[in-house]
């Protein structure tokens, strides 16, 4: 009868002490989105949030069949209402030739294969990865292009006209992001700096600008 006892006791005593299972990770706890942005010297954008409850459309052109060039452009995700970010500002990046076993957007595990099959640098030869970035200063609009079409036909594909640098770049695959979320994302995080000129659409004023973007581009799963 002891010896029961004396077990029952150290089975209460042993599951006491059981370590608790690990709990889903708080949104807090996960990576920030970033944008900040400064031009000549003055800060414009700084502000962060966490990538929960955001939307992240996919757009995307598939030109031409055999061969089938696709050109994409990954959703960024930014808040529902996005206080800190004006209608004048806007950045895009667009990887073109990427391959895509479905039509419009690859896949995510795709892409992945993709940028890590040769890296490219943005806004340089052979032009395989563009960045571009719009803001207001001023009450002026400046870009780093005034040419063509970002995502769209006919195939007159806009090109950076300033030498704009998106660099030291880093993408990274974010495979729990989507059990965190209310929805199931798939997203890879692009974290990177900003530096070069922006120019108004007459080619007359200039800005530099200088920043640091981290953020999540959405794919289909």
């Amino acid at each position: 009868m002891a010896k029961t006892l004396f077990l029952f006791a150290f089975l209460i005593v042993l599951g006491c002490c059981k370590k608790p299972e690990p709990g889903p990770m708080n949104e807090l706890e996960i990576p920030k989105s970033q944008i900040f942005i400064s031009a000549d010297n003055e800060v414009l954008f700084d502000t962060s949030y966490t990538s929960c409850g955001k939307f992240a459309p996919t757009p995307s052109e598939s030109i031409g069949d055999v061969p089938r060039l696709l050109v994409s452009s990954p959703g960024v995700f930014y808040p529902y209402d996005p206080a800190n970010l004006p209608d004048d500002f806007y950045f895009r990046f667009v990887f073109h030739d990427v391959p895509a076993s479905g039509k419009g957007s690859p896949y995510l595990n795709e892409f992945w294969s993709y940028i890590h099959s040769q890296m490219y640098e943005f806004n340089s030869p052979p032009y395989k990865w563009d960045f571009f970035l719009k803001l207001k200063k001023d009450g002026k609009i400046y870009q780093n292009w005034w040419n063509g079409n970002l995502v769209s036909l006919p195939v007159d594909i806009s090109r950076d006209e300033t030498g704009l640098k998106f660099e030291n770049y880093t993408f990274s695959k974010f495979e729990e992001f989507g059990s965190i979320c209310m929805l199931d994302y798939h997203v890879l995080r692009l974290e990177g700096n900003i530096n070069g000129i922006l120019i108004t659409k007459d080619r007359r004023d200039t800005i530099n600008v200088k920043g640091n973007l981290d953020v999540f581009l959405n794919f289909s799963p």
